[in-house]
């Protein structure tokens, strides 16, 4: 086959005059065309990679912003994941010395078909302005039938505090079984300590829905994030 040279001038329509792929080192990617959302991706050879690849192990769904909010809800959580996470900063109530709170529900539709029916426990480990650790107290509320309180005494007077950092976990959401949770609260208190609690329990139910509340008023303030975790 007898070959043509391409002049200065020239050029070759890769479209219609080169068929399968070109490679790397002649300026292409070694593959066919991938599909939406797909990236490329080099480990020793080109390959394809998925979305869920690109977005890393925790993929960002939604963040929430409370203002005078009476609630923060991530409803309808989907089960593309088994394990989820909510991320919280600056959580302050309009009212100061109440409790900041947690419950589930199913469909968006109803916060309280889960309440009934929930085995939870926490520790709170607290210390003063000193930094000396005046108390550790552990309680289990059992078959809990009221909301799960993830920090008490709660600073309202942003001037002295921050409000509440939370990082929560969550498994089983929208699976169609239990659902289990660990939470982690810190905050600098109502009577100026500082206040760390950790809550765990397992609702014994299903639920797709998560919902932060005070136990009196509103939040005032706060940043919620929830993650979906690839495992």
């Amino acid at each position: 086959m007898a070959l043509t040279r391409i002049g200065p001038n020239q050029s070759v329509n890769l479209a219609s005059n080169v068929t399968g792929t070109l490679p790397v080192g002649n300026g292409g990617i070694g593959i066919a065309s991938g599909t939406t959302d797909q990236f490329l991706k080099f480990t020793g050879t080109t390959t394809l990679a998925s979305a869920a690849d690109n977005a890393g192990s925790w993929v960002k769904i939604s963040t929430v912003t409370a203002s005078s909010s009476a609630t923060v809800d991530f409803d309808n959580v989907a089960s593309t994941y088994k394990m989820y996470a909510v991320v919280g900063t600056g959580i302050t109530p309009e009212t100061a010395d109440v409790l900041f709170q947690m419950n589930f529900g199913t469909d968006g539709s109803s916060y309280a078909i889960n309440k009934t029916s929930i085995y939870y426990t926490a520790y709170n480990n607290t210390a003063d302005n000193d930094g000396a650790l005046e108390k550790v107290q552990g309680y289990s509320l059992g078959n809990a039938s009221g909301n799960q309180t993830l920090a008490a005494g709660v600073n309202g007077n942003t001037t002295h505090a921050k409000g509440i950092t939370m990082f929560a976990l969550f498994g089983g959401l929208a699976q169609g079984g239990y659902v289990s949770y660990n939470v982690t609260t810190n905050q600098f208190g109502h009577n100026n300590y500082t206040q760390q609690t950790v809550a765990a329990g397992q609702v014994m139910d299903e639920a797709d829905c998560i919902r932060f509340l005070m136990s009196a008023d509103t939040i005032s303030s706060g940043t919620f994030t929830l993650y979906g975790i690839l495992q």
